[in-house]
């Protein structure tokens, strides 16, 4: 998915063309994979299957279009459609089984803040219903802060209150760290103004800015020897998302510049295709 992310970006960024073919290969892989499924899920790792991942190689594949001129636009509605009724029409788990979508867990807004910064350009209605069951079970107001819950309320247990693990972070009294930095671009993007403000005021003030340009806290989590950058780039990606982020039909120089591209890259006739404009809505 990352993968077929990058080699998007690159071909819209420099026009290169030579990784069309291994961007073609990918695409057509990740979507056989998923069509083959028995009900819209694949495993990220053996055995582990994050729904909310599924969703977002949706949006991916479908955002490879902008790079390959094709147009997968019809098969990612139906996609997604699967995987929101493998969930029983509601916000997906943090991990199900894929053979038959079964729960194991409850949902998560680590994996679902994620989830709504990509899903909103395949199908807007279905995110927006989506989006206010997530407000409403999830957002929260107190002790002087606002943000996203990590877990759904339960007021008998305390694991929805503190909790810790690689992919929440810290959870304190309920405020999720994951949840609530990766719930800033799902605020912009549904066009939640008031609680992108406050969440975005909060990233920022948070971050402790040093005068050299870096952000101290995002610098001090990173990996330094592998990815000293990733907390600030992923802060960054939140901060781009808008409610404007949307693929639309190219210009007809695009049209002409990629209908001149040999159509084995494309795996489909060259009538039938469909460029789409760079989403400013994805820094993959």
């Amino acid at each position: 998915m990352l993968i077929i992310g990058v080699l998007t970006a690159h071909r819209n960024l420099t026009d290169d063309t030579s990784n069309l073919p291994l961007l073609r290969q990918l695409v057509n892989d990740l979507a056989a994979d998923i069509d083959g499924s028995p009900v819209g899920l694949v495993d990220d790792y053996p055995g582990q299957c994050f729904p909310a991942d599924v969703g977002v190689a949706i949006a991916i594949i479908r955002h490879a279009d902008t790079a390959r001129g094709s147009d997968r636009s019809d098969w990612a509605k139906n996609a997604l459609e699967r995987l929101i009724h493998s969930c029983g029409g509601s916000l997906p788990a943090c991990m199900a089984l894929s053979e038959s979508g079964q729960p194991t867990g409850p949902s998560r807004v680590c994996t679902n803040g994620f989830f709504f910064s990509f899903i909103r350009n395949i199908e807007p209605e279905v995110a927006a219903r989506l989006y206010s069951e997530y407000v409403a079970g999830f957002w929260q107001e107190n002790i002087g802060c606002a943000g996203w819950r990590e877990f759904p309320r339960d007021p008998g247990g305390n694991k929805s209150e503190s909790y810790c693990d690689p992919d929440s972070g810290p959870v304190v009294a309920g405020f999720g760290t994951s949840a609530t930095g990766l719930g800033l671009g799902a605020a912009r993007l549904h066009g939640d103004h008031a609680r992108a403000g406050m969440l975005g005021a909060e990233l920022i003030t948070t971050s402790l800015p040093l005068p050299s340009g870096r952000l101290l806290i995002p610098a001090l989590v990173g990996d330094p020897d592998h990815a000293p950058y990733f907390p600030e780039i992923a802060m960054l990606h939140q901060l781009s998302i808008s409610s404007s982020s949307t693929l639309s039909e190219p210009s007809a120089s695009a049209r002409s510049e990629l209908g001149s591209t040999n159509d084995a890259d494309f795996g489909q006739p060259a009538d039938d295709r469909v460029v789409l404009e760079k989403s400013p809505g994805y820094v993959f």
